[in-house]
């Protein structure tokens, strides 16, 4: 019988490359015949932040799309235009831009409306985030077995059984918040939320 091989880094990166690559608009009035084509949105203000930590080459240092090192088996370090950093695929070109021209357009000067759509971006980036983490692992996971040992197996299986369990209870967590700072962004009332500077 022929011995399985283990896959390698690349092989198993390529497909959770492919399954993060989910484009949906997260707007609460999102629709079909309503959105437009799914842009980078930011995660993070790009003027007023990523401007202020990019390097010589307008590059910032991330992890993310993951890189082996294969000289000592860990992520690498590398650089990543500034435009293209802390972006994510969760929001249409229209709903990006109208949702968040008050912080993107504007100066910051820590508004209710302000601090609102900072919160609410972030907790939409973490909703992406985890809801295609999910999807990566059920993808994954047979991957990381091939080749494995019995006891090999059943440690990939426990793990992400464990991380699938927590992943889904706090993103459940995250869409009940969501809904209800959905209410206040459709009605543009922001009195039920503070903020501390």
């Amino acid at each position: 019988m022929k011995t399985e091989q283990r896959l390698p880094f690349e092989a198993i990166n390529q497909q959770l490359l492919m399954v993060r690559g989910a484009k949906a608009c997260l707007h609460p009035e999102a629709a079909r015949q309503v959105c437009d084509k799914i842009v980078l949105a930011h995660s993070v203000q790009r003027s007023a932040v990523l401007e202020k930590i990019i390097g010589s080459t307008n590059h910032v240092g991330t992890f993310f799309p993951p890189e082996l090192d294969t000289r000592n088996e860990v992520l690498r370090l590398h650089a990543l235009g500034w435009r293209d950093a802390s972006t994510f695929t969760g929001f249409c070109a229209k709903h990006d831009n109208s949702t968040f021209a008050p912080i993107e357009k504007s100066p910051f000067i820590g508004t209710d409306q302000q601090n609102f759509l900072i919160a609410y971006r972030a907790l939409c980036y973490e909703i992406f985030q985890k809801s295609t983490s999910l999807k990566a692992s059920s993808v994954t996971e047979p991957l990381l077995v091939k080749g494995a040992t019995k006891q090999g197996k059943r440690i990939v299986n426990q793990v992400h059984a464990a991380f699938d369990r927590n992943v889904a209870f706090s993103l459940n967590q995250l869409l009940k918040l969501k809904a209800r700072m959905d209410k206040h962004l459709v009605s543009g009332d922001y009195s039920g939320f503070s903020s501390v500077s």
